[in-house]
């Protein structure tokens, strides 16, 4: 691929590719910033700043529970999650957008063999089960992978299916698939290249607030991290 219509994944490829093309073209850094940002897939300098801004702020709090309940093994912790808008998005929309849960699977997808060794399950008030807007898993026997957020948070379950990772390995994969997935969406939404599903018709989330959202408050007002 040419250099002329690689992607850029940082701000600074594009600095440095503007100032060999200011060079080469014997144009001012601001021309070779612009052309930089298109051949990087970008609209202009300006648009792929925007892009690389910092959208949201993802915090990632972590509770292991000290003794599992014997008839509840495999739970052993719970996450909360704190989503802060800081750039380009209102906290109504951020509420209405449908994130889906990462998986954490182990083996081999080609040969079939692949073993889901833990898991985050949402909060029954934060799931999307709405149709059309409903995301189940493809791998493993369970009902619902789309969540949205109440108050800008989203509380799960952790649960632990014979995983080999300690606490903090668990913690570093769960922090870096959810920061990471979360990001993407509201970057693809403020992009115009979010696909319909993932964002609730404001109607539609009225009525799952007014039904779900008491509960969804009141433990987030009981719980402490």
């Amino acid at each position: 691929m040419s250099k002329e219509n690689q992607p850029a994944t940082t701000l600074q490829d594009i600095k440095k590719h503007a100032r060999q093309l200011s060079k080469e073209r014997g144009v001012k850094y601001m021309e070779g910033l612009n052309l930089a940002a298109k051949a990087g897939g970008y609209q202009n300098w300006n648009h792929a700043f925007n892009m690389f801004r910092a959208v949201v702020d993802v915090k990632c709090s972590f509770k292991w529970y000290a003794q599992r309940s014997r008839h509840f093994w495999e739970r052993v912790g719970h996450l909360q999650i704190r989503v802060t808008p800081l750039f380009g998005i209102s906290e109504e929309v951020l509420q209405r957008l449908v994130f889906e849960i990462p998986e954490f699977l182990i083996g081999s997808e080609a040969a079939g063999d692949q073993d889901e060794h833990f898991r985050i399950d949402s909060a029954y008030f934060h799931r999307v089960t709405s149709a059309g807007y409903f995301r189940e898993s493809q791998h493993t026997k369970r009902s619902v992978l789309s969540f949205h957020l109440v108050d800008n948070q989203w509380h799960a379950t952790i649960f632990d299916y014979g995983t080999k990772l300690t606490q903090e390995e668990m913690e570093g994969e769960i922090r870096n698939a959810l920061t990471t997935h979360i990001k993407k969406i509201v970057k693809d939404h403020l992009n115009n290249t979010l696909d319909d599903y993932r964002v609730l018709p404001e109607d539609l989330h009225e009525e799952m607030v007014g039904i779900c959202g008491p509960a969804a408050r009141d433990y987030a007002a009981s719980f402490s991290l």
